[in-house]
């Protein structure tokens, strides 16, 4: 989502739902899908389903909505250290760098019959699965880029 769609998704919002300008404007990401929602409320990550992750940093409707000279530019500050907060998973690592099984394939020129099993054994020094995200396991890009570029290495020497 970049900011531009965050603007438009709030001003949608409160044409739809009409909230009290205390209300808290967050991101929330549903962590099986990765999909991130704008949401209007009085909303903070203890209330969160599991398997959720919402931004802490609440932004007033209030606030999005007195524009003056310095709103867009406070407003996109708010909007970046939100998206940081939920998209950075448990691990530590961006959501956009965490690959599943099919992702590895498509990088490795593999099938994913194949990745399964190198991410089961660790054959040739493949990386670990670094967790798991709805019971499917997830390998961080740097990794496997990395396993990539050794094995091309070993390959050519």
């Amino acid at each position: 989502m970049d900011f531009k769609t965050f603007c438009d998704e709030v001003n949608r919002l409160i044409k739809e739902q009409d909230p009290l300008l205390d209300q808290t404007i967050h991101l929330k990401r549903r962590v099986p899908h990765g999909k991130i929602e704008v949401i209007i409320g009085y909303i903070s990550p203890e209330f969160a389903y599991e398997g959720e992750i919402i931004s802490n940093h609440g932004l007033s409707v209030k606030e999005f909505l007195n524009k003056d000279a310095y709103w867009e530019a406070q407003v996109e500050e708010v909007f970046e250290a939100m998206m940081k907060d939920v998209t950075e998973t448990d691990y530590g690592y961006h959501l956009k760098d965490l690959l599943g099984a099919s992702d590895v394939a498509e990088i490795l020129g593999w099938d994913v019959r194949k990745v399964s099993a190198y991410g089961r054994t660790g054959k040739d020094g493949f990386p670990a699965p670094i967790g798991t995200i709805g019971r499917r396991p997830v390998w961080y890009r740097g990794d496997i880029l990395r396993y990539k570029e050794k094995n091309q290495k070993d390959r050519v020497d």
